[in-house]
């Protein structure tokens, strides 16, 4: 809402504008001032206080409905700011359900309406300073009880079973209760009362009798009973028998009202029944009813009359007779003759009343009450009984506070009742606030106090006097002067011409009028006529600022700037002068050569005796703008951007415009600087036509009527990019098999990609056609090809290829199409390599073809290598499909893989397969077979040993006593000629440990037995003696333990480090090439390139096989980084120098099932390198590391589990004892492994779960030799 108001002073026009919100809520106010010539103009916003009372109504604020229906309360508020609204039920809060709800804050909605939704609904609306509510009633309606069903009379015989039943409904529901002749039915042995709710929402209540006897038969009466009435119904049940009555209890009933009588007869058939009172058969008279049921009705009481013995007497058909007696007492109730106080009472005078109880049964009592409440005999108060019948209330001097409604109470045993009278004493008017004499200031507010009490309400009237003769007359109220509800009289803006005399008169009819004369006297304070004054002076120039003054004598002056005491008087630019007038008193402040401090609010506070009034000079020091301040690019495009900024200091003066200057680059401001102009009352400009990644700076600077200001601080914006401005160049298209082509480009040239280029649009399809064009992604990074392999398409068909770059912004034009054909058909798919049949020095391989007629097959490659030696390859003819390779080594692993080609070119290498031919690593006897003993010799018998199907080449066996640390070397080699190895000079009763090593193709096999020599007696040495020398040789380890272990759990650490590490950098990288081999499993395989493989290998031995699950296992034929993963052959392929020759081989994957039935030792080859070949990389992380001398280890968890299972245990440079390395099939398998620990599929033990297993190892007596002194070659740390 607007509303215009317009003024003009001194010739300037203001038009003053007030914009309200709703409800005449005040918004702000907008003033624009314009000068005499109409070109200046000022404009002033003022704000205001958004604030209003707050209101609420809630409507409908009252209504009844029935349960089931719906119900909506709506709440209306009004006022701001409102923080809260808050829905309240009998001043608890509201609880919501799913019935209960509230659409809005102020809407409630109550669907199917229960009873307990009944009550008092507020909506209570607040903020910080103000709360209100509005109320709503909800109120069920009411639905008295109504019998729906009733039971009919019967007539029935003793013995039988007799139900009666009765239903009703009502909201409340109601309550049924049975009654016989008045009296409740009880619940016996024979008699069962009951009730339940029906679907229907009725209440059925039902009696059940069982074995009916005849003093059941009578009346019976169902009643349905709710807070909103009553409804009942009766019958009776006749049972065939002799007549009979219930006694009947005596009755008191009130004189005047009526009584009914029942006579609870039973038996059937009745033939009469009669009540008698004396010897004579009522009725006696129209106040006696006698119904044929044997109920009596006595309509008004008389006590002489009716009070005494009543009997029933009943007869059947056959003659038979019952009776019984009741007897009536009639009480008479008390009644109160009328009184009265005298007419008119006054204080002081003498009243009494007296209450008279003519009729009632003695005894009566009598009682008074004032006010609803028991009298108390205060002062002048007393009571007189004049006798049983007659009490008199006596005031002695009324007085006011006697005023008030007293009640006479009379009682017996058959009623009570009362009579009430009320009393007002009258009072002549007395002070109870006397005014007295004020002064006030002019313009001032006074009030004069004047209250008079007395009854009736005495009547106030203020006057005031002319002159000193006393002449009054009534003061009329108005705006000016006003006399209030409580009688004081009250004077705003107080003037000059209200001072003097003034008389306060209260009557009320009652004795004499009270009147006071007061005096007011009314003084002059300091004022000014004018309180404000704006100037307007420019820096350098010179201003006086006027106060004149008008009031009583003596008058003082101070001055303030901005609310503060002026304290630059002393200052040489400020001048002070003060000159009294005949109509007042003069102060001037001069100021010259002005500057921007002076700006401010200057007051002059003139003070008397009486008052003070301040006038306030605003003064306006107009000077240049500050620089703008905040400027910031709020929105910044390719060719735009929008700067804003905050408002400067304006001077004081309007800013008439903003020049927004910029320049473009690393150019500077004594350049070539361009502008843009905008209005002063804009905060914000939008610069256009710029170029897109270009970096411009801009600076503002602000001009008013004074001048321009300083440049703001300077912004530096890059503008955004665009989609590229040209299509990618030197487009070429080839085809490299039957349904693939092979797409090359370049990007734009740099200065048309207007941002990063992310990638491309290669589109295509059939040339010739109208068809729209199919579209791949593909997106790059900096430094990579630009290539893209087209899938899926048809053979031998001509297609048009485009390509469109885009960047962050979107894509850029399309580039010329270029067209290719398909290649006739394809090179050959990857054969199915498998393994057919493996001796002690051949293999034999199988393959199968999948290809199709249309595709040839020219021939086969067939590549093939010993595990740790170079591949070979082997060319076949087209016809052969199978390829047995011989003289290889006994027990030792190898890989395959084959390829197919034909005039198309090389197929795809198929997934390579690992066989070993058959033996293992010489088996070892027990020690009893082996080693046979005297007190100072061993004789090992070296002919126990078990080839394991490879010969063995050659034994080593070194000796120690169990307490020394150095092994000694019985020889570094023995040939398996020789049956018989002899270690003498050896002491008698010691214990020894051997280490026996045997050599063959497949690995060697190392097994340490510890026995001792006999006495010399040839006995042998006692356990316990063995047990304190083995505990004396652990406790002497531990110089080795300790180290040893420190050393083997730092190298864990570095290993798990650098382990994550690579797995890490491999898998970001391999993510994006395509892997070369295919694995047995899809999703799970483990690439890596054998050249690198290769040359780490004979650079420092080193671990090249980390798990790597998103490996998919291909040997390329091509180039293999320009074939994506994805179905259409689009990825971002990386290229490296160096490696695109280079072929990427898998670790096997599949465990062979002879593996998991067996137990494995570890094969070496015939240059002593651990063969790794039959382990299983994916199903189960391998362990492994590199020994002294580059020797690979690694262990699979399944063998090691195995081994668990049977109980025996393994640690670091620890050697098997004989009789721990039996497998469960009775052979002799030692387990060679030197490892630090060991993992199951899918995990890897922490450093907790090893320390774990090295003390369970050591408390499980395994023994520690110092392999780094001994036998270098055998230490293997884990990763």
């Amino acid at each position: 809402m607007l509303e215009n108001t317009v003024v003009e002073i001194r010739g300037y026009q203001i038009i003053i504008e007030l914009h309200f919100m709703a409800r005449r809520l005040l918004h702000y106010v907008f003033i624009q001032i314009f000068g005499r010539n109409s070109v200046q103009k000022y404009t002033v916003i003022l704000s205001a206080q958004t604030k209003a009372p707050i209101k609420v109504n809630a409507w409908p604020a009252a209504q009844q409905v029935s349960t089931g229906s719906t119900v909506t309360i709506n709440c209306t508020v009004t006022g701001h700011p409102i923080s809260t609204i808050e829905w309240v039920k009998n001043q608890q809060t509201l609880s919501l359900s799913r019935r209960v709800v509230l659409i809005s804050r102020t809407v409630l909605h109550i669907t199917t309406v229960e009873r307990e939704d009944k009550g008092m609904y507020q909506c209570i609306a607040r903020n910080d300073e103000d709360s209100a509510q509005g109320s709503a009633e909800l109120a069920i309606a009411s639905e008295p009880p109504v019998l729906l069903s009733k039971f009919e009379e019967l007539i029935v015989k003793p013995g039988e079973s007799v139900s009666l039943r009765c239903s009703a409904v009502g909201n409340p529901l109601p309550q049924i209760t049975w009654y016989s002749y008045d009296l409740p039915v009880q619940d016996t042995s024979r008699i069962r009362v009951g009730d339940y709710v029906s679907r229907e929402g009725s209440v059925i209540s039902f009696i059940n009798i069982t074995r009916v006897e005849v003093s059941d038969g009578g009346q019976y009466e169902c009643r349905a009973i709710n807070e909103y009435g009553v409804d009942a119904f009766s019958s009776i049940v006749h049972v065939r028998g002799p007549p009979s009555i219930r006694p009947i209890r005596n009755r008191t009933a009130i004189a005047g009202d009526f009584l009914i009588i029942h006579c609870p007869i039973s038996g059937y058939p009745i033939h009469s029944i009669r009540w008698i009172k004396g010897n004579r058969q009522l009725p006696l008279g129209r106040r006696q009813k006698v119904f044929t049921n044997g109920t009596l009705l006595i309509q008004g009481l008389d006590g002489i009359e009716d009070e005494g013995k009543y009997r029933c007497q009943v007869e059947s058909d056959e003659g038979i007779k019952a009776s019984v007696d009741v007897f009536l007492k009639v009480l008479v109730p008390p009644s109160i003759t009328p009184f009265s106080f005298p007419k008119n009472p006054q204080e002081g005078m003498r009243a009494s009343v007296s209450c008279s109880v003519p009729t009632g049964d003695a005894p009566i009592r009598i009682s008074w009450l004032k006010d609803g409440i028991p009298l108390s005999l205060e002062s002048g108060i007393s009571l007189e009984m004049i006798d049983d019948f007659v009490s008199t209330l006596i005031f002695k001097s009324l007085r006011q506070e006697h005023s008030g409604t007293y009640t006479c109470v009379a009682y017996n045993d058959a009623a009570t009742v009362n009579y009430s009278v009320p009393l007002s004493v009258n009072a002549p008017p007395r002070w109870r606030v006397e005014p007295n004499d004020q002064f006030v200031p002019v313009g001032g507010t006074v009030i004069l106090d004047c209250t008079a009490d007395g009854r009736p309400e005495p009547r106030v009237i203020w006057k005031k006097a002319n002159d000193e003769s006393g002449d009054y007359r009534t003061v009329i109220s108005g705006s000016h002067i006003q006399t209030l509800v409580n009688g004081s009289l009250v004077i705003r803006d107080v003037e000059q011409e209200d001072d003097g005399r003034y008389m306060c008169e209260a009557s009320n009819g009652v004795g004499t009028a009270l009147s006071t004369v007061v005096k007011l006297t009314v003084h002059v304070p300091a004022h000014f006529k004018q309180k404000f004054v704006a100037q307007t002076v420019r820096t350098g120039e010179s201003v006086t600022l006027k106060c004149e003054a008008f009031g009583e004598k003596p008058m003082t002056y101070m001055w303030l700037k901005d609310k503060q005491p002026f304290g630059g008087l002393s200052h040489p630019r400020y001048m002070l002068r003060e000159q009294m007038l005949n109509s007042g008193h003069l102060s001037e402040l001069t100021i010259h050569v002005v500057e921007r401090q002076d700006n401010g609010l200057y007051t002059c506070v003139a003070s008397n005796a009486f008052g003070q009034d301040e006038k306030h000079n605003q003064l306006t020091v107009q000077e240049r703008p500050d620089p703008p301040s905040n400027l910031e690019a709020i929105h910044t495009s390719g060719r735009k951007v929008v700067l804003r900024w905050s408002k400067p200091f304006n001077g004081n003066s309007p800013i008439v415009k903003y020049i927004l200057e910029y320049v473009e680059g690393k150019e500077g401001w004594n350049g070539r600087v361009r502008e843009l102009l905008t209005d002063g009352d804009q905060l914000q400009v939008s610069v256009e036509d710029l170029q897109p990644v270009s970096q411009y700076n801009f600076r503002l600077v602000a001009e008013n009527a004074v001048g321009r200001s300083l440049p703001s601080i300077p912004l530096n914006v890059i503008t955004e990019s665009e989609v590229p401005g040209a299509p990618p160049r030197n487009v070429h298209a080839v085809a490299t098999d039957s349904k693939t082509i092979h797409v090359s480009w370049e990007p734009p040239l740099k200065n048309l990609h207007h941002g990063a280029i992310r990638g491309y649009y290669i589109g295509y399809k059939i040339s010739g056609t109208n068809d729209p064009f199919v579209y791949k992604t593909v997106e790059v990074k900096e430094g990579q090809d630009r290539s893209c392999d087209i899938t899926l398409l048809r053979q031998n068909t001509k297609y048009s290829v485009v390509v469109q770059a885009f960047n962050d912004k979107g894509a850029g034009p399309l580039s010329d199409e270029v067209t290719v054909r398909t290649l006739e058909f394809d090179p050959p798919k990857p054969p199915f390599l498998k393994i057919a049949e493996t001796t002690t020095s051949s293999i034999l391989l199988l393959w199968e073809t999948a290809n199709g007629k249309g595709t040839p097959v020219s021939g086969y490659v067939l590549h093939w290598r010993e595990h740790g030696l170079e591949w070979a390859e082997v060319q076949i003819p087209s016809e052969k499909t199978n390829h047995k390779f011989t003289g290889l080594n006994c027990g030792t692993s190898y890989k395959f893989y084959i390829t197919a080609f034909n005039s198309m070119g090389k197929g795809q290498p198929s997934d390579v397969i690992t066989a070993r031919t058959e033996g293992s690593a010489p088996i070892a006897p027990s020690e009893q077979s082996f080693i046979t003993r005297n007190a100072t010799t061993f004789i090992l018998r070296l002919s126990a040993w078990k080839s394991g199907g490879c010969p063995i080449l050659f034994f080593v066996i070194q000796y120690k006593q169990q307490r020394q640390l150095d092994w000694n070397v019985l020889s570094p080699r023995i040939e398996p000629e020789e049956e018989y190895a002899k270690i003498t000079n050896l002491t008698p009763s010691t214990w020894y440990s051997i280490l026996v090593t045997a050599h063959n193709n497949a690995g060697p096999t190392e097994v340490e037995y510890v026995t001792s020599t006999l006495t010399l007696q040839g006995g042998t040495i006692e356990p316990e003696i063995v047990g304190e020398k083995e505990q004396l040789r652990k406790y002497k380890s531990l110089s080795i333990i300790v180290p040893v272990s420190c050393a083997v759990i730092v190298l864990i650490a570095v290993s798990l480090a650098v382990f994550f590490l690579v797995c890490k950098k491999r898998g970001s990288r391999l993510t994006n090439h395509y892997e070369g081999v295919r694995g047995n499993e899809e999703g799970k395989s483990d690439n890596l390139a054998m050249t690198d493989l290769e040359k780490t290998y004979d650079q420092n031995r080193e671990s090249v096989y980390f798990p790597s699950p998103y490996a998919t296992s291909r040997v390329p034929g091509l180039h293999r980084d320009e074939v994506g993963l994805e179905r259409d052959g689009c990825r971002s392929l990386h290229h490296h120098s160096g490696r695109q020759s280079e072929h990427l081989y898998d670790i096997p994957q599949q465990m062979r099932e002879d593996m998991r039935r067996h137990s494995y030792h570890m094969p070496s080859t015939q240059d002593g390198t651990m063969d790794m070949s039959n382990y299983d990389t994916t199903k189960s992380h391998h362990l492994q590391s590199i020994t002294e001398e580059g020797i690979p280890c690694d262990i699979d968890a399944f063998v090691i589990h195995e081994k668990l299972a049977m109980g025996n245990m393994w640690t670091p440079n620890h050697r098997w004892r004989a009789n721990e390395i039996i497998n469960h099939d009775g052979s002799y398998s030692p387990l060679h492994v030197h490892a630090q620990t060991f993992v199951t599929e899918g995990q890897e033990l922490s450093d907790a779960e090893c320390d774990r297993d090295l003390r369970h190892m050591s408390e499980s007596g395994m023994k520690v030799r110092n392999v780094l002194q001994v036998n270098p070659r055998n230490v293997c740390l884990a990763k």
